[in-house]
């Protein structure tokens, strides 16, 4: 299993290296060279570059839908709270 650290420091070196190089050109050397750790390990914690990207796209997609749904919320709690305010 790998620590939440490490798994932030491997997410933030690899979004970087796809984000300069493009997927085709950025390298798991690159990667773990950004990360600080061997490309051992980023072939231990991912298995391939191509489920690393999945990982990442995943995690973003994650992230704009917590997003998303925190911006619902908020104008949905607003408009609940105009609606109650004015007795409707």
């Amino acid at each position: 299993m790998i620590s939440t650290e490490k798994q932030d420091t491997i997410r933030n070196a690899a979004l970087a290296c796809f984000a300069k190089y493009g997927y085709e050109k950025a390298s798991i050397n690159d990667i773990a060279a950004a990360a600080g750790i061997s490309k051992a390990s980023v072939f231990q914690y991912f298995g391939n570059k191509q489920a690393l990207y999945q990982y990442l796209l995943d995690y973003c997609t994650g992230q704009m839908k917590q997003a998303y749904d925190a911006n619902t919320l908020e104008k949905n709690d607003i408009a609940s709270f105009i609606a109650s305010a004015a007795g409707v």
